[in-house]
């Protein structure tokens, strides 16, 4: 009888160890698939930011895009970076280093590069690194421009995004970041100096 005891004590036990391994495997498994690809821990943007000034002898490239405008902000990005200026302030209110954020230089060249997009009321911004030749977004950070914030998710297009077919203004590139100039109506802002 006492045999019989101990073997179906050592039964009863690797049983609930089995059924731990296998109940902690399945949590693993669903944690995994449920933030595959997703990271929404929001952190201060500074992280991604430009780390210094650019210099202003640095040529401008291919010129700047605008990404969005509106009469108090104005986000811009070339193969340097993106940024959002405030008009009324007359001031670089954020930067994004491209590098930091999807791991690719801004602009597209060739097959690969970034792509930017913003909201209707300038409140959020995508960057994606982005594949010409597949039309497919990879690594995607998303912007909240009131909180200065930043988190990684799968990419999924704005609701409401802005339309470019408003913009009003233009940005003159010059031949240097220093002469970079964005021009509305009768108005000049030089955006590095």
């Amino acid at each position: 009888m006492r045999i019989r005891g101990e073997m179906s004590m050592k039964k009863y036990i690797a049983f609930v160890l089995a059924l731990a391994c296998v109940l902690g495997l399945a949590g693993c498994a669903h944690f995994n698939h449920e933030h595959e690809g997703s990271d929404n821990k929001k952190a201060n943007l500074s992280e991604i930011a430009l780390e210094e000034p650019l210099d202003p002898e640095t040529s401008s490239g291919i010129g700047a895009e605008i990404a969005f405008e509106s009469e108090d902000m104005l986000i811009f990005y070339g193969s340097f970076g993106l940024f959002g200026y405030d008009l009324k302030a007359n001031e670089l209110k954020f930067s994004v280093d491209f590098m930091k954020a999807v791991g690719i230089e801004g602009s597209v060249q060739g097959s690969n590069g970034t792509a930017v997009d913003v909201s209707e009321d300038g409140n959020t911004i995508i960057v994606s690194e982005y594949k010409v030749e597949t039309d497919t977004r990879g690594k995607t950070c998303y912007i909240d421009i009131p909180s200065l914030t930043y988190r990684y998710d799968a990419y999924k297009p704005l609701e409401k995004p802005f339309n470019k077919e408003n913009i009003k203004g233009y940005i003159y590139p010059g031949v240097k970041i220093s002469q970079i100039k964005y021009v509305l109506d009768d108005k000049e802002w030089s955006l590095f100096e």
